[in-house]
């Protein structure tokens, strides 16, 4: 599902009732990168960017050493909070199980 895909079901109030503690708890269980990226963007879609935040780095607490989910909470902090330090520190942890990822050095300088 795309971003316009979300905003759409958003707009047409499919997403209204979007249990956060639900959709948390089923993300925990299944921590993928595109599964985080669904339901952070429907939160974010909708204005709760606190539940979003928080789910984000709950899901990387748990999974510190997974790069991809790690990068796509970072990706998504950067883009819909002004929160450069979160994404500095998760990029700083991504650095230490992949010394060589590009991507993770480049949003460390720019969160910086």
């Amino acid at each position: 599902m795309q971003k316009t895909d979300l905003a759409a079901l958003c707009d047409n109030g499919a997403l209204e009732h979007l249990d956060v503690d639900i959709w948390g708890k089923a993300l925990l269980k299944d921590p993928t990168p595109k599964n985080l990226a669904l339901t952070g963007e429907a939160l974010f879609l909708r204005g709760q960017w606190l539940d979003a935040l928080r789910l984000a780095l709950e899901v990387v607490n748990a999974n510190r050493n997974n790069v991809p989910l790690v990068m796509v909470a970072a990706g998504m902090i950067a883009k819909h909070t002004p929160r450069h330090d979160i994404v500095a520190a998760l990029m700083r942890n991504v650095l230490r199980y992949d010394p060589d990822n590009l991507q993770a050095r480049l949003a460390l300088a720019d969160a910086s």
